[in-house]
């Protein structure tokens, strides 16, 4: 009696297994994505990777923003320069003093192949090179910003943002006294395609 029961209930377990089979093999089939697609593990809790993107993306506008206005507010004087062979190719700098000592802002705008090229060089009121921007026809392809701290003239923080949705933050801690570096990679997943 207890081996009928036994097989029937192996009997019902190997039925469901193979329907379940079955129904994974038919579903599989119709998706749009390929069979052979791996799945990505991740703990529960753990953010994805376009959550951890979305998080580095808005600290960085924010940096960007304050950096912006800082230097609008320091900049009180420009010189411009252009080139006399009638391709486009402008230099504008920005001073925050009226004799021009101490640089905020350089501008190179060229005319390259048919493309125009724009970089935008940010100074700090110490006279280092803390922001830097690569515009191809008016779109941002390419930036670097660095954040110093007071006593130090080495960055402690290094941001670089690349076309296509990557981002790189470096931590200098060296300037803190530890050893090492710290770099984090974050990028947004481009949609699916079909």
């Amino acid at each position: 009696m207890n081996t009928t029961r036994f097989v029937g209930v192996l009997l019902g377990l190997v039925g469901l297994g193979t329907s379940y089979f079955a129904q994974a093999q038919t579903t599989s089939a119709t998706s749009s994505q390929p069979a052979n697609s791996l799945s990505v593990f991740t703990l529960p809790g753990t953010p994805s990777e376009s959550a951890r993107y979305a998080v580095a993306h808005d600290s960085l506008t924010r940096l960007l923003s304050t950096a912006y206005a800082n230097s609008e507010t320091l900049a009180l004087s420009f010189h411009a320069v252009r080139s006399n062979f009638g391709s486009i190719h402008r230099r504008v700098k920005s001073y925050s003093v009226t004799n021009r000592k101490l640089l905020v802002k350089r501008e190179v705008v060229k005319q390259r192949f048919g493309m125009q090229v724009k970089k935008v060089t940010y100074y700090d009121s110490k006279g280092r090179r803390f922001l830097k921007e690569r515009y191809e026809n008016h779109q941002l392809i390419w930036l670097t910003l660095k954040q110093y701290k007071a006593p130090f003239n080495s960055p402690l923080v290094t941001w670089l943002f690349v076309r296509g949705n990557y981002l790189k933050r470096t931590n200098n801690n060296t300037a803190n006294g530890e050893k090492g570096r710290k770099i984090n990679y974050f990028f947004s997943p481009l949609p699916a395609t079909e």
